[in-house]
């Protein structure tokens, strides 16, 4: 189901409305009242800026995953070539952590 905005705000500005009823019943000074209002009604639009991108009928909503991890190893020559990929990486940190210990 799609997001309706107009929807959405008459139900919060109702709920909104029952809220500042309670709190000027409960003697709450205005600036609290107004400060209460503006905080959720950011929260409102935060909420709103996300719910109209969201689109869950796309087949890609479902399945996000990151891609940028993986790592195809097929044969040991494989295996192989990432350990040292990785170990030569840590190589290179080592000599960069001494470098920046011997600035300071």
């Amino acid at each position: 189901m799609a997001y309706n905005h107009q929807k959405e705000e008459l139900k919060w500005k109702s709920k909104k409305r029952k809220e500042e009823l309670i709190l000027r019943n409960l003697r709450t000074p205005e600036s609290i009242i107004k400060e209460l209002y503006e905080y959720d009604r950011i929260d409102f639009n935060r909420d709103r800026k996300y719910k109209e991108n969201e689109i869950t009928t796309q087949e890609n909503f479902f399945v996000c995953k990151p891609t940028y991890d993986q790592i195809f190893i097929i044969s040991v020559e494989d295996l192989l070539n990432q350990i040292e990929n990785d170990y030569s990486h840590v190589k290179a940190l080592v000599v960069a952590d001494i470098c920046t210990t011997s600035i300071a």
